[in-house]
């Protein structure tokens, strides 16, 4: 749907709001599943959302054909009015921040970096640990700023399995399902066997579940599927966080997912910015990490992910650390915010 559509088009509501995100096979789908756990929680209070995104992020994520969307470029050239409009990409600078919000009544900015300025009334950053100090000065005096794990944005699908992972997660019992989720982009074939060769070598005799993002490329990693190995696109992942007992994952904003769901996980890191929020989580006990990926120890991460089945001690402990990270309510408490400033 077009600006045009979209300013003719009735509307029941009494609030708009536009959320500018960035979403393709590359970067992977962080930005866009945080937006969308915004979205579904502003229009349970009465708004009417609006994704400014490309035709490529609609078919690289299913989900967000939930909302209207509108051409970034038709954005740009209309600059329609609105009560709210969110921006979360680090291809933006303060400038674009400004200029896109001209008509708008107040700006929301997701940050996770912390390294240049912004042009917003609101700005969230769900980092674990962040103190909002390190934004004084990065945005307006009158800005309004929200940051650390109490802000974390969820999908319905994880709040809603938060006690059912409590009550699971409390049985001990030996590991039987481990789940490998290296992020929603584009998947990296070779790094993938050689997690699954680690995963042999340690003789682990439970079922595998791959994720393979939201890219339907599945075909090649036929060879890693057998009767104990699944992979999955565009999978369940309220369910499959569930139903297994340990992971490996990368340590982007699907940590918060598996934290939410008291998920045990080696982290490995996938670019620099993940690198803040695996140290962050380690330092906390919640999670293990191996490192990053361009320098990947192969003997490190065995020794990780060897604690992590075969110590039940040691996993006990992480799960319960893991859920004191997020309690799924971050997103309603911003949403909270949100629609007390008007």
């Amino acid at each position: 749907m077009g600006i045009q559509e979209t300013i003719g088009k009735k509307i029941i509501v009494s609030k708009i709001a536009y959320l500018y995100f960035d979403a393709n096979k590359f970067i992977g789908a962080g930005h866009a599943v945080r937006c969308f756990a915004l979205a579904m929680a502003l229009a349970k209070t009465g708004w009417n959302c609006f994704f400014v995104i490309s035709k490529e992020a609609i078919k690289f994520i299913n989900e967000l054909s939930q909302f209207d969307r509108v051409d970034p470029i038709d954005f740009y050239r209309l600059q329609p009015q609105c009560d709210l409009l969110v921006i979360d990409s680090y291809h933006l600078d303060y400038y674009a921040e400004k200029y896109l919000g001209e008509k708008a009544k107040k700006v929301l900015v997701i940050d996770d970096l912390a390294n240049r300025p912004h042009k917003c009334e609101i700005l969230v950053d769900q980092t674990f640990s962040r103190d909002s100090e390190v934004y004084q000065h990065l945005v307006p005096k009158n800005c309004n700023i929200f940051t650390g794990n109490k802000y974390i944005m969820l999908r319905d699908g994880f709040i809603n399995l938060r006690q059912q992972a409590v009550v699971q997660r409390s049985k001990v019992g030996t590991v039987k399902t481990l789940l490998i989720s290296l992020g929603g982009g584009k998947q990296d074939v070779s790094f993938i066997e050689i997690l699954m060769d680690a995963v042999k070598k340690l003789q682990f005799a439970g079922n595998v579940d791959i994720v393979l993002g939201f890219w339907p490329d599945e075909q090649k990693y036929e060879f890693l599927i057998n009767k104990k190995v699944k992979c999955h696109v565009n999978a369940n992942m309220p369910l499959l966080t569930l139903n297994s007992d340990v992971a490996i994952g990368a340590s982007g904003s699907s940590m918060w997912e598996r934290c939410c769901l008291g998920l045990p996980t080696v982290m490995i890191s996938l670019s620099e910015d993940q690198r803040t929020i695996a140290h962050n989580l380690e330092n906390f006990g919640a999670a293990l990490y191996a490192g990053d990926r361009e320098n990947f120890n192969v003997d490190k991460f065995i020794s990780l992910l060897d604690l992590l089945i075969y110590d039940t001690n040691k996993r006990m402990q992480i799960q319960q650390k893991a859920f004191e990270v997020c309690d799924g309510a971050g997103v309603n408490r911003i949403v909270g915010a949100i629609n007390a400033s008007y």
